[in-house]
């Protein structure tokens, strides 16, 4: 495609200039202007009021034209588009022409809107949301082989025209370093092969994958129109030659150029990883041809790869380390994880710490009823260690939060709880109620002793429900002999002394007999001493 303008986007104008010259090359005026219009690849003429033709603007035969895609329903995407001279008459000839070619959205998708607008949002941090978009970037990762990470632009760090290629009469290829109007010059040396150079860029390791190279450059013949162009051409590192990816048609001031990269543009192994090479070759040596760049980028992305044991490959600073995830670990859903993914060892000490856990982080409205069953937690799971004091206070569990099927027989043993570790304000009024603990939940070891001391229940904390009818049915009874040291002893002997059969032997001083549920047989006795009509009663023998 001659003079091609570039891909444009949907509704864009387009600007360029082009120019008439008399047979001897000099530059001259239209006689008879002519149109300038603009057909449709498939020959629909597209030109209507969309044409600004301004004649000899800014020089004698120097013209600029402007093309304004949005004037007509004709200009659609994925078409390519010619602008063409019609019934001019230029030193005395009458002249039809293609002065210019481009297209609308029908090259790469890096000039597409859309497409440019959804890159940007997936990579800054506010997330490309759509029903088919993938809904992290490990996703994207699956698409490909490869996550595109970051998306950068390296300007070239070495310039090599050939002895024979051309002469640099201005700049220096530092100069195109940065898009500042100052140009790097390089004119036709008028021998050998002509201008034939190429610029080389360094884009890191060889995990970044170049996409386009950004040119904002002309290709001029001062002497006139003699049929020269400039290839520009990428160095293929797979089959070791340079392709053409774009051809600059003569031009009279700076355009812009925009042309897509691949990953074989790139070299991988050896002395070239990570460099990319851009080269300018002139289709033939030609008096006075110069090349003026002004800036010159190669875009590119970073990207994760594996390696074949299907770790992830990350560049770092200090080399190449690697990240190793079991199949379906990341897919938002916790069936997902086998078993054992998360082990003891994978949380180091202290790693989850009171400093790390905000104030009222955990609540009662965070947990669903019946969130924590008998099987959420394995006997022993909670150690004497695992809770500082007043970690648990009032106003941690609502009142209900658990249930009498919320722990395993078992599920809390003398270890769990060290002493002290509940305080009288651990619970609310009412937070233990009769159903909070199935029959046999805490059992002879469930605690040390001491472990429940007089601050450990504030008043009320026990209140008339928190015990079910006949809760004090299961304490076994103790026939008292001798002294009455123990809560059921001192029960059963003061329903003996008071319901059973007692004797008192002698009249005055003697012994008060207690006996047993068969009425002979004799449980217990006190001494009683008569001194004067007063009798004292000694305590059980």
């Amino acid at each position: 495609m001659s003079n091609y303008k570039g891909d444009i986007l949907e509704d864009a104008s387009l600007t360029f200039r082009w120019n008439t010259s008399d047979g001897s090359g000099g530059s001259i005026t239209r006689a008879t202007d002519g149109t300038v219009k603009v057909i449709r690849g498939d020959g629909t003429d597209c030109t209507g009021t969309s044409v600004t033709d301004s004649e000899d603007t800014p020089d004698t035969g120097i013209h600029t034209c402007t093309v304004d895609t949005s004037d007509n329903a004709n200009y659609t995407t994925g078409n390519d588009y010619s602008v063409w001279l019609d019934g001019a008459v230029i030193d005395g000839e009458t002249v039809n022409a293609v002065i210019a070619e481009f297209s609308i959205e029908n090259r790469s998708a890096s000039l597409n809107a859309t497409a440019t607008a959804n890159l940007e949002l997936q990579y800054d941090g506010t997330g490309y949301v759509h029903d088919t978009a993938p809904a992290t970037q490990l996703q994207l990762a699956g698409i490909s082989g490869g996550l595109a990470m970051a998306q950068s632009a390296e300007a070239p760090t070495v310039a090599q025209p050939p002895a024979n290629g051309g002469t640099v009469t201005s700049g220096t290829y530092e100069s195109t370093q940065t898009h500042d109007g100052v140009e790097w010059v390089v004119t036709d040396s008028e021998a050998g092969e002509g201008i034939n150079f190429y610029l080389q860029f360094d884009i890191g390791e060889d995990s970044a994958m170049p996409v386009a190279c950004h040119l904002h450059a002309w290709f001029e013949d001062p002497g006139g129109p003699s049929g020269e162009v400039m290839y520009v051409q990428a160095y293929n590192f797979n089959s070791s030659e340079f392709q053409t990816v774009e051809v600059l048609q003569t031009a009279s001031a700076e355009e812009d150029h925009i042309f897509p990269l691949t990953i074989n543009h790139v070299g991988h192994e050896g002395a070239d990883p990570g460099i990319v090479r851009i080269r300018f070759r002139a289709s033939a040596s030609a008096a006075a041809n110069v090349m003026r760049i002004n800036h010159c980028t190669v875009d590119y992305v970073n990207s994760l790869r594996t390696d074949s044991d299907g770790y992830i490959l990350v560049s770092s600073g200090v080399g190449v380390g690697q990240i190793s995830m079991a199949a379906g670990v990341v897919d938002g859903n916790v069936a997902s994880m086998d078993a054992g993914v998360v082990t003891a060892t994978a949380i180091g000490a202290d790693a989850i710490t009171e400093a790390k856990i905000a104030d009222d982080a955990i609540a009662a409205e965070h947990f669903a009823d019946n969130a924590i069953t008998a099987a959420s937690i394995n006997t022993g799971a909670f150690t004497a260690d695992a809770f500082a004091a007043d970690a648990l206070i009032a106003a941690t569990f609502a009142t209900g939060a658990f249930t009498a099927d919320a722990f395993a027989a078992d599920a809390l043993i003398a270890a769990t709880f060290a002493t002290g570790a509940l305080t009288a304000d651990a619970f609310a009024a009412d937070a233990l109620v009769a159903g909070t603990f199935a029959t046999g939940a805490f059992t002879a070891d469930a605690f040390a002793a001491d472990a429940i001391v007089a601050a450990t229940f504030a008043t009320g904390a026990i209140s008339a429900d928190a015990v079910a009818a006949t809760a004090l049915n299961n304490i076994t009874i103790t026939d008292p002999e001798g002294t009455f040291d123990t809560w059921p002893k001192m029960m059963v002997g003061v329903w003996r002394h008071v319901y059973e059969g007692s004797k008192l032997t002698g009249p005055g001083s003697g012994q008060l007999l207690h006996y047993k549920d068969d009425g002979t047989t004799v449980a217990t006795t006190q001494t009683v001493v008569d001194a004067g009509g007063v009798q004292t009663l000694s305590a059980i023998l």
